[in-house]
């Protein structure tokens, strides 16, 4: 029986269209062979014009051979009958055996006549398939920052229309008429619905997790994704599927090379009748970053000036912009004065020529630690795990605003001291105030090390010591699950060692191993000191430094 769903045309019509199919596959192929009959295309979506065929899927036991068109010129409307074997329809709607060629059809709008649950049970493997391929792209161009973000089901419906108009482009003009006013109104809800019981299962697989009216990806099926081999996958895979759906279009029609190109020359001529633009929505509107104002979309796409603007109402005249930071890195203090005060923003640019700064670091560590390079992963990184460590109950500026195309996150502006400033900055009658920080710095990375996450530039100006809300932890762009936890020790103790000496160096060791052994693996810190840290830190920290620091952990680890 027909399923009961809202559709562009009305009942009336359906059952018209319904008895028209089922005439027109008598015509060609014995009904008791048939396992399904289906109406798809231009006639149940609510645009077909005087001339449009009435598409129709009929799927047959043991039908030969295996795929074909037969074109029902004796109906009104012609019927384009696409008849396929059922063994082969159920391995494309699965595998995609023949590059989606039918599987691609009831991503649209479809009506079963005959065989709904044969067409339903299909269709959720399909989408089941379509929607973890949509994640692991989704991870690898986002790469870890993608378990951050919400998503809509509208953004499953709307990607793959644009990947399959982007490998064929006459789909496009199909997919613009079923999404344009008025019948966009009732088809996209019923699209989008039918996606909804293939997520609920990626959700029960543990793939997705649900958040309200979102779903967000698991950490672990990023991590998969983000493996070497899945990039080679996803582009061999794709570039396949293509010639398969090709080579199947030309399958189909082999009788008569001429039904061949029918389907695709009408979907052109249609195409050029139309003044407007075929236009499909960009899959990112449904895409989201969970920010304290709410979700936002990740196709806003906000500099400074227009940040200040949209979201805090101030005029250009009201912004200051001070660059902050090393002089390699592209980092501002952005100070707002609207409203009830001064407001002070912290942005940072992540872009290519600094990712000099780190093959430089990656070189000269090679073979001990792994800096990722790149623009995009690092900023990645960072939007994870300022996001991550915050849900384990650590101090992370609040992320405020990601423009994803410009390689720029906004963050509140921490006010406080970092680590390395209060030592320099300190005299040695005040001594006890920045060992406490120390201490609490050592803590704060015991705690990090203890739910798997390693910092990865472990620097002492990443520790922001603020008087009223702790210690933040700050430039989370080389932190990573697991990681060496060993290098962030030796990395905050060593590299201080280039700025202190004497007294007020071995306080620092010994108070920050205070802090780190409250609460740490005795185990890391002994390895530290291993020569291999060591010697990639000697350049920097002179070796006498270096002596009275490893002779500060040794009686750490003793008492």
């Amino acid at each position: 029986m027909p399923e009961t769903t809202e559709y562009a045309v009305g009942s009336k019509r359906l059952t018209d269209l319904s008895k028209t199919a089922t005439r027109a596959a008598e015509r060609k192929v014995a009904p008791e062979s048939w396992s399904a009959l289906c109406l798809y295309g231009s006639q149940i979506s609510g645009y077909a014009s005087a001339d449009s065929d009435l598409d129709v899927l009929l799927v047959a036991e043991d039908f030969e051979p295996s795929i074909k068109y037969l074109y029902v010129r004796e109906e009104r409307p012609t019927v384009a009958l696409l008849a396929v074997d059922k063994e082969v329809f159920e391995t494309d709607m699965k595998k995609a055996s023949l590059g989606e060629f039918v599987s691609g059809r009831l991503l649209t709008p479809y009506y079963p006549v005959l065989g709904g649950e044969l067409i339903r049970s299909a269709d959720f493997h399909s989408k089941k398939r379509i929607a973890t391929e949509t994640l692991r792209n989704l991870s690898l161009e986002r790469r870890i920052a993608a378990a951050e973000m919400l998503i809509r089901p509208e953004y499953f419906v709307f990607d793959k229309m644009r990947r399959r108009a982007s490998l064929y482009p006459p789909v496009k003009f199909s997919y613009a008429n079923i999404l344009r006013p008025p019948q966009g109104s009732v088809n996209l809800p019923m699209m989008v619905q039918r996606f909804v019981p293939s997520l609920e299962s990626l959700a029960e697989d543990g793939t997705l997790i649900r958040s309200d009216s979102y779903y967000k990806i698991s950490k672990e099926f990023v991590s998969s994704c983000l493996k070497a081999e899945a990039y080679v996958a996803k582009q061999t895979g794709e570039i396949e599927r293509t010639i398969r759906m090709y080579v199947t279009h030309g399958f189909a029609g082999r009788i008569n090379p001429r039904l061949v190109a029918e389907e695709l020359v009408s979907k052109i001529r249609r195409g050029v009748k139309k003044r407007e633009e075929a236009t499909l929505p960009d899959p990112d509107e449904y895409l989201y970053f969970d920010t304290p104002s709410g979700p936002q979309s990740a196709i806003e796409q906000l500099e400074i000036y227009e940040y200040a603007e949209k979201q805090l109402g101030a005029a250009p005249e009201e912004v200051v912009v001070d660059k902050v930071g090393a002089v390699l890195n592209s980092t501002y203090r952005v100070t707002v004065s609207h409203g009830d005060g001064p407001r002070k923003l912290f942005v940072k640019k992540y872009l290519n020529w600094t990712d000099m700064k780190w093959l430089v670091a990656w070189l000269w560590t090679v073979g001990l630690k792994n800096f990722s390079v790149l623009a995009k992963t690092r900023m990645s990184n960072e939007i994870h795990f300022i996001r991550y460590l915050a849900r384990k109950g650590f101090n992370t500026p609040d992320l405020l605003h990601v423009n994803w195309k410009r390689r720029m996150i906004f963050q509140e502006f921490v006010e406080g001291s970092d680590l390395l400033n209060i030592w320099r900055t300190t005299g040695r009658d005040r001594l006890s105030v920045a060992e406490k920080s120390a201490t609490k710095a050592g803590t704060e990375l015991a705690r990090v090390h203890g739910v798997d996450v390693a910092l990865g530039d472990c620097k002492p100006d990443n520790f922001v010591a603020t008087e009223s809300r702790g210690v933040f932890l700050t430039d989370l762009e080389q932190a990573e699950t697991g990681g060496d936890q060993p290098w962030d020790v030796a990395e905050i103790l060593f590299y201080t060692g280039h700025y202190l000496s004497g007294e007020k160096l071995t306080k620092y060791v010994s108070s920050f191993l205070d802090g780190y052994l409250d609460r740490g693996d005795p185990e890391v810190v002994a390895k530290a000191k291993q020569l291999k840290y060591v010697r990639t830190l000697l350049p920097w920290t002179p070796v006498w430094a270096q002596s009275k620091i490893v002779q500060t952990i040794d009686r750490k680890l003793r008492t």
